[in-house]
């Protein structure tokens, strides 16, 4: 038997087809955040090297710890917090270097071709 289309399935395609093409578009990105961009394996490796104790040693489980996820209540203090617990990982030059080298390349993955990258020394100091 034939599956017989839908204008529901045209529209899917379609959407799949439009994130496509929108992903090939070259963008810019005005105001990442140095520590927001910290990889959760990278967190997990910096942590281990520095004897950093952490809620968990599984990516999936840190993630709400440090990123905004879906069931989190929109909060501006618990926000904050995440980028608390973030800059803990920020130990050496060596991590910050690391960390920035991985969000240039995370852009250029995402086809960001102009970045805007910024940080808080002090807050990383």
């Amino acid at each position: 038997m034939r599956h017989k289309h839908t204008l529901k399935d045209n529209n899917r395609m379609n959407l799949r087809d439009l994130r496509q093409v929108i992903f090939n578009l070259p963008k810019i990105d005005l105001h990442r955040h140095l520590e927001g961009s910290l990889r959760l394996s990278t967190l997990s490796e910096i942590a281990h090297q520095n004897g950093v104790d952490l809620p968990s040693w599984s990516p999936e489980e840190l993630r709400p710890y440090v990123q905004v996820v879906e069931d989190d209540t929109p909060d501006f203090l618990g926000f904050l917090a995440k980028f608390k617990l973030l800059r803990r990982f920020y130990s050496s030059r060596e991590a910050v270097m690391r960390v920035a080298y991985e969000a240039v390349t995370d852009a250029a993955a995402d086809n960001i071709r102009y970045l805007e990258l910024r940080f808080n020394p002090v807050a990383l100091a």
